[in-house]
């Protein structure tokens, strides 16, 4: 096997807390062998000696540096000003403040500057902090708004993998609905069968582990994009470790390349050593509050009656099931009655043994209600 594929597969191998089984060791050795450019010289034992074939032989298994394509320049002056003045409007926009004032809110948007200035002067950092902290969303935007902002937003260009088709897509809406656009302009994605590209530079694009491993196979150094970024490498996988792998193959060529992992959890350690013990840092979660609701509140807030139960429904042993109810309901409407906490009609609601049941206008009354009276807070789900 080639320098590369070597290389790829002791890396691999040694990465810490994998235990491999024979079958995916194997899987492993067929993905290396399926990358371009990396081929066994026997591959081609039948074909005839020559200087040809010695010469054709020696390119495709040449070391790894020696595949480095000339990276072409990007840096666009007149676009990085137009990228500029439009960042420059949105901030005057009152949609985009009222955005921008929930996007502070969340505990990554603390932590914005040390990332920032953690990108800039490292090649790999490892981000860990509890879902819900906002490091999917806001970190890639960070590292664009400081790009446009300086004015040299032409040459960012950032990858950010997600461990599910779903999870890509929704991002994705989310961060371009942040920015205050539409699907395909500076914000999109790309899954299997179905993509919405985002403009070719000054650009996010959210994907899944497998696109980013097949764009690999016809671009091995990722050389259009500035920033790659690994979000839940917690989720342990043969190709998201995989990709770990050849990203560590890559970067020791392409200096320029910035590699942000990013977890759920701070048991990261082997991918914080495997990478030479980069910088890491962990983002507290504790300032993001959650509220509870409860029934009597969604009664109260979308005003819904419950059918009453008719008289059939109260007889025989319905009779028996109605009784336990107001066993357990009336003690507990009591003591709410006590606290003043909820009008009469919520108290006549729960008392209906009916509001025991599943119900589907229930929950599409609540969702009406979410999505068009209290859309403007966003954070209610």
């Amino acid at each position: 096997m080639s320098a590369m594929s070597n290389d790829c597969e002791l890396d691999f191998l040694m990465m810490g807390n994998l235990d491999l089984s024979k079958s995916l060791e194997t899987q492993l050795k067929a993905v290396i062998d399926r990358l371009p450019n990396y081929r066994l010289p026997n591959s081609y034992d039948e074909i005839e000696d020559s200087q040809f074939k010695r010469d054709f032989l020696q390119n495709i298994n040449g070391k790894l540096e020696d595949h480095i394509p000339s990276l072409r320049c990007m840096d666009n002056p007149c676009f990085d000003n137009e990228l500029f003045d439009d960042l420059q409007s949105k901030h005057q926009k009152p949609s985009f403040k009222q955005m921008l004032a929930i996007r502070s809110s969340l505990p990554v948007f603390k932590m914005r500057s040390t990332i920032i200035l953690m990108v800039q002067s490292s090649q790999v950092m490892l981000i860990s902090g509890e879902t819900g902290c906002g490091k999917t969303t806001q970190v890639p935007q960070f590292i664009l708004d400081y790009f446009i902002s300086t004015r040299k937003g032409s040459s960012c260009k950032i990858m950010c993998t997600q461990p599910r088709r779903i999870s890509a897509i929704s991002v994705a809406k989310r961060v371009a609905a942040e920015r205050g656009e539409i699907l395909g302009q500076s914000t999109g994605y790309k899954i299997r069968l179905e993509e919405e590209y985002p403009r070719d530079r000054a650009s996010i694009t959210f994907c899944t582990t497998g696109v980013i491993l097949r764009k690999m196979q016809s671009d091995p150094f990722l050389t259009e994009y500035s920033h790659i970024i690994l979000d839940e490498i917690h989720e342990r996988g043969i190709e998201a470790d995989f990709l770990i792998t050849l990203l560590k193959q890559v970067m020791r060529k392409r200096k320029d390349l910035r590699i942000i992992l990013m977890s759920a959890t701070l048991n990261a350690k082997s991918f914080w050593s495997y990478f030479g013990n980069c910088p890491h840092l962990n983002i507290n979660s504790n300032t993001y509050s959650v509220e509870k609701y409860f029934l009597e509140d969604v009664i109260e807030k979308i005003k819904f009656e419950f059918l009453p139960a008719s008289k059939v429904e109260l007889e025989g042993p319905a009779a028996e099931k109605q009784k336990e109810f107001d066993s357990i309901i009336k003690p507990y409407i009591e003591e709410l009655q006590t606290n003043n906490k909820y009008d009469e009609q919520v108290y006549k609601q729960i008392s209906n043994i009916n509001s025991e049941e599943l119900n589907i206008l229930l929950i599409f009354n609540l969702l009406e209600y979410i999505c068009f009276k209290v859309r403007t807070t966003w954070n209610m789900l």
